[in-house]
């Protein structure tokens, strides 16, 4: 997994509340909501301390705050507001995961790192709101936003999740501007980290997406590093075998939310 930085940005937050599911009503997330509508009231910065990351109630809780964004986030360009609440929530993430990754080195093992992922996925599998945050924030004009989510997302992406970036790669806009290249190289590099162990579907999506990305760039000087993850994709396909989950269906409950979820750009995929 990725290295992450070990810094918890302290920004000022303006978001709505974050304790709608009886599963975050805990008081650790009730202290939360309060950091982050007094922030709002007053545009001032908004801490969340170190007591509440070590807390059992601070994954369920950041992740509720993080989907909360998602009716005021539909494009690469976030208000910046929202811009604010994002890097303060994905910050502590980040912090989180550090942290794990800090016990996992003295340890020689990947225990808790795993832990972290796990409980993520927990309360994300719920929907795609968090993906879908995560997924424009990795292609955003900000380069903080983009870095914050693109440490994050590599962590948390799984065959349940994929199609959000698989769609987002047909975007004809990702050309348009230096962020959007950006962006793109971005979600590719989050669509590596599922393709050794793609189930069936997303196999194959993976494959037709690399072969437009790559007819899409073809051989411009500027996107070398673009070019290198597609090879670097196609790679990590080649890996599997006839015995592993590219032969296998996508489970039905794995790929539930995929297949409810509408296609913006792409055509042909699976979901």
């Amino acid at each position: 997994m990725l290295r992450l930085m070990r810094c918890l940005f302290v920004l000022a937050v303006a978001i709505a509340p974050v304790c709608g599911r009886a599963e975050s009503s805990t008081a650790q997330c009730v202290a939360l909501d309060k950091i982050l509508k007094g922030a709002a009231t007053n545009k001032t910065t908004g801490i969340i301390p170190a007591s509440f990351l070590e807390s059992e109630s601070a994954v369920p809780c950041l992740v509720e705050a993080l989907k909360s964004l998602k009716p005021q986030v539909n494009s690469p360009i976030f208000d910046p507001d929202v811009r604010r609440s994002f890097m303060t929530i994905t910050a502590a993430l980040r912090t989180m995961i550090s942290q794990a990754e800090d016990v996992d080195k003295a340890s020689g093992k990947q225990d808790a790192t795993r832990r972290f992922i796990s409980e993520f996925r927990k309360y994300d599998d719920l929907d795609l709101d968090t993906t879908w945050v995560l997924t424009y924030g990795v292609r955003n004009e900000d380069s903080d936003v983009r870095l914050n989510s693109l440490l994050i997302l590599a962590n948390v992406i799984d065959n349940s999740t994929l199609c959000l970036p698989l769609d987002h790669l047909y975007d004809p806009t990702l050309g348009d501007t230096p962020y959007g290249k950006r962006g793109r190289a971005n979600l590719l590099t989050i669509v590596s980290v599922v393709a050794p162990w793609a189930y069936y579907e997303n196999y194959n999506d993976i494959e037709k997406t690399v072969a437009f990305v790559s007819t899409k760039i073809g051989e411009a000087q500027d996107l070398t590093d673009t070019s290198a993850i597609l090879q670097n994709i196609k790679d990590r396909l080649a890996v599997q075998t006839s015995t592993s989950n590219k032969a296998v269906p996508i489970p039905a409950n794995s790929g539930k939310n995929c297949r409810q979820y509408k296609l913006r750009w792409a055509s042909g995929l699976s979901f």
